[in-house]
């Protein structure tokens, strides 16, 4: 069944931090510090650039911080400012549709742990190094609405339902479009690394 947990729904509502006495401004902080990892790591996969996603981050909490008053309790905040951190990094993206964007190899090696060893020698590294600039030069190819349900999916986690609440799609689109974007990355990857070995050289 793909629904929220309840623990993390209760967690994520905003009424709790305000039943517990706190002012709108302490309980908004409360739910800034619980979220702020996962809006700066979608905005980062994203726009590929550190500074541009936590603009994205700071606008998308100003804009909710604004709002937070007619906020309604029964929608995830989390939900809520995926929304709005979508929407601004998909503004972001068509303005800057012809800027030259640098590989993040480091944050990519950062979000995707299970390619790492603990103590990689220096093949070990080469290899994670590869595997790290052909994925992100692969997802540099998908188009924006690909690269963001990918990410929700893959990075954040997030159910089908979530997804569809974010991008105000129905949910049957969403898993069509997350077949279609992981059909195109794999295709992508086998484009940009192709006549490359991973294997022991």
């Amino acid at each position: 069944m793909d629904e929220v947990p309840m623990a993390e729904a209760v967690l994520d509502f905003a009424f709790l931090p305000r039943a517990k006495g706190l002012s709108a401004r302490a309980s908004f902080e409360t739910l800034v510090r619980k979220n702020q990892g996962m809006i700066v790591r979608l905005a980062l996969g994203m726009l590929r650039d550190r500074d541009a996603a936590n603009d994205v981050a700071q606008e998308t909490f100003f804009r909710a911080f604004r709002h937070y008053q007619s906020f309604r309790s029964e929608a995830a905040f989390s939900t809520w400012t995926y929304r709005i951190a979508v929407n601004l990094c998909l503004d972001a993206m068509r303005r800057s549709s012809g800027r030259v964007v640098q590989p993040l190899d480091h944050a990519e090696a950062e979000a995707a742990p299970a390619l790492r060893d603990p103590e990689p020698g220096p093949e070990g590294r080469a290899i994670v190094r590869d595997l790290v600039r052909y994925a992100d030069a692969a997802l540099e190819e998908l188009t924006a609405n690909h690269r963001s349900i990918l990410l929700l999916r893959e990075v954040e986690g997030l159910t089908y339902a979530e997804i569809a609440s974010i991008l105000r799609i129905p949910r049957g689109t969403v898993m069509s479009r997350l077949h279609h974007a992981r059909n195109n990355l794999q295709k992508a990857f086998r484009r940009v690394s192709r006549g490359r070995s991973f294997a022991r050289r």
